[in-house]
Parts: structure tokens; C-alpha cells; sequence
């Protein structure tokens, strides 16, 4: 059994579990009786379940209570020759029920390595929807240790306008400096066709000059005038917009591991600061097309999900250019967890890298063909 797509994992018993950003499901194929849940985790620990599955489990119907569950935890059973996942229970809500352990999902995988990768993605998604700490118990060893993820690749990485490299203990995004020069280009440029422009069109309502002749596609030249007036007012509006651009938004971020703190900066100037406890998850956004064995990205944005309910704009990058990628484009356009094993672009590492500099945050992909 084989993963649908990036946010659904099939297991035994007719079993579905489907990752999305803010909860993770259990379904099961009741056949006539259609998908029916029996099973949910919302972000922040809520729990829902129907009475029959509380019932059979000894669990209270109205959800589990805040603090029951010590962690997520995903074993090997030598003894069912299947990877086990499921929660387990603090001592107290433990004795009220009568056992440490709830299971959830089952694979059975009798050399314990066909299904290790995806029943690891499927504890890491439940574990990061209820922010508790994820254990796994590997084959024929007694310690708990965790299945070794893909690593992610070295930095420094580009991600176009930006770069993405340590700083001391933390990670530090910067932009480049041709980001700059690209507005200031614009900004001289722009000005040069606001003086013509204005200049021809005051010319044109205070001296005598021969203006076209009327026709199909210049039924009324006596208005060029005001429409290139017009065009100078809208330059000018992309003169300010540029110059904004250059003059307040962010060139540095930084994160920092120690205290879980993400702040932005341009230059010296402190724009703002935010607590990796306030954030919910790292949602990295690409519009791309896929070219054989490269990859072009036209758009990059990076935003955090901050508890309030709302993004904080990290960095975007409108400056396209082509990676290889030899994976092909998902072209379903929804928003799936990022896992590190699953990462193919720097934008991508450079989300996950925030994400575990954050304490371990959830991230997101929305990818979006171009």
C-alpha cells in the first residue's frame, strides 16, 4: 500500500489518514456505509471522535483532555510483524482507562522497512497537528530512536532574489543586491518617461503642434494630451511604489535557535520580531513550471502562520530562474504538509531549515502550476 498523494496514506483495515495544515483524519472505507471518520486532530490538540469509537476504546466522548497524551509514538511489533501507530497516555488519564496505549493506524510489513517511510510521515503530520513530541521504535533494536530523514541540502542555498546561510547558530536570509540595482534601474527609467511624456503633453495644450490625424484607431488625438498626463501619473505611482520597496521592506532575516525568534531587518533598522511560540507553521508558496529534468520558478513566497490566524510575510521573490527538479510538478494546486524528505527546491529546505530553527514548527507546501 502506497501513499494516494502527499496528504493521504493508506493503512490496514480500510484505513485512510489524510494530512492537511490544521488537522490530521482517520477514515475507514465502510464500503455501502461510504468514508466515515473516526478519528480527528485539529491544531492545538482538540480531539473528535464518534460515540462508538470512544466507547470501544474507553475514552471520554467528549475528546481527550488537555495534557492526556505524553506523545505520538510509532513502533515496530515483532510479534505482529507491523508498524503501530498511536498515542500514548500520561499515567494519570492512563489508569482511568485502564492501558498506557491507543492505537490508531496499523501496517502490517513483516521486514519492518516497505512502509517505515510512510508510517513516519503519518506520525510526524499527527504529532506536529498536536504539538507533542513524536517517537519511533525502529526493528530488532530496543532503543527508541527516529528513522533517519532524507537530510536536507547544504547551505548556503539562492532562492533567487535572496540567500539562505548560517549565522553563527542561527540562519540568516538575505537579499541580494541586485534586487536593488533591478528598482533603481526601474526608478531612473520610469522618471525619464514621466519628463518625456509630461514634456509632449504640455507642449501639446500650450503651443500649436500637428497632432495626428483622426482615424480608426486614433478617433480623437485631441486627447493624447491628457492620456499621456495620464501615463505620467501612473509612472509616478511605480516610482513611489519602487522606492517604498527599496526604502522599508525587509533585506535581512534572521532566525535564531536558542530563543525561537524570527526577526526582520532593513539594514540595522529592526522591523519586526516574532516568538517561534506564536507560530503556528511555515507555509512556503511556489508558481512553477515543470521543463523536462528543470524546474522554473516564477514566484516564491515565504509567510508564517502565526496563532492569531493570520501569515507574517517573510520574503517573496518574483525574479524567475530554473533549478533541476527531476520530480514532476503536482499540478493538484492544495496545500499539503512539507516534510524534509519530501523537499526539491531551496525555497523549500530554506522553509523546513525556519521551521526546525522555530522549535520544530509544521511546514507547508502551495505549489501552483504557472
Amino acid at each position: 500500500m502506497q501513499p494516494l498523494n502527499p496528504t493521504h496514506i493508506r493503512a490496514d483495515s480500510n484505513i485512510t489518514l489524510e494530512l492537511k495544515p490544521n488537522h490530521w483524519k482517520l477514515v475507514r472505507d465502510e464500503g455501502v456505509g461510504g468514508m466515515r471518520t473516526l478519528f480527528e486532530a485539529a491544531q492545538g490538540g482538540e480531539t473528535t471522535y464518534p460515540p462508538d469509537f470512544a466507547a470501544s476504546r474507553k475514552l471520554p466522548p467528549e475528546g481527550l483532555p488537555v495534557g492526556a497524551v505524553r506523545q505520538v509514538l510509532l513502533g515496530w511489533s515483532p510479534r505482529l510483524s507491523a508498524w503501530q501507530l498511536g498515542l500514548l497516555f500520561e499515567d494519570e488519564f492512563a489508569a482511568q482507562r485502564g492501558s498506557r496505549w491507543l492505537e490508531l493506524a496499523r501496517w502490517q510489513d513483516p521486514d519492518g522497512v516497505l512502509h517505515s517511510m510512510t508510517s513516519n510521515r503519518a506520525g510526524s503530520a499527527l504529532a506536529r497537528v498536536l504539538r507533542l513530541p513524536f517517537k519511533v521504535i525502529a526493528p530488532r533494536l530496543d532503543d527508541q530512536i527516529a528513522i533517519p530523514a532524507k537530510p536536507l541540502p547544504n547551505l548556503p542555498l539562492s532562492l533567487g532574489d535572496w540567500v539562505i546561510g548560517r549565522e553563527g547558530d542561527g540562519l540568516l536570509l538575505e537579499r541580494q543586491s541586485s534586487w536593488a540595482r533591478t528598482r533603481i534601474n526601474r526608478i531612473l527609467w520610469y522618471g525619464f518617461w514621466v519628463f518625456a511624456y509630461v514634456a509632449v503633453s504640455v507642449l501639446s495644450l500650450t503651443v500649436k503642434l500637428g497632432l495626428p490625424n483622426a482615424g480608426t484607431l486614433l478617433p480623437l488625438p485631441h486627447l493624447l494630451p491628457y492620456m499621456g498626463l495620464i501615463v505620467a501619473v501612473v509612472l509616478v505611482y511605480l516610482i513611489v511604489k519602487n522606492a517604498r520597496q527599496l526604502l522599508t521592506t525587509a533585506n535581512r532575516v534572521r532566525v535564531e535557535p536558542s530563543s525561537h525568534e524570527i526577526s526582520a531587518f532593513h539594514g540595522d533598522s529592526l522591523l519586526w520580531t516574532i516568538s517561534g511560540r506564536k507560530v503556528m507553521g511555515v507555509a512556503v508558496s511556489e508558481v512553477a513550471q515543470q521543463r523536462r529534468m528543470k524546474r522554473l520558478l516564477q514566484h516564491i513566497e515565504i509567510n508564517l502562520m502565526v496563532a492569531e490566524g493570520g501569515f507574517t510575510h517573510v520574503l517573496a521573490c518574483e525574479n524567475e530562474h530554473e533549478i533541476p527538479v527531476h520530480v514532476e510538478l503536482r499540478k493538484d494546486g492544495s496545500v499539503s504538509p512539507l516534510f524534509q524528505e519530501d523537499v526539491q527546491t531551496p525555497a523549500q529546505a530554506a522553509a523546513v531549515y525556519i521551521a526546525q530553527m522555530l522549535g520544530d514548527v509544521p511546514s507547508y507546501l502551495d505549489q501552483r502550476l504557472g
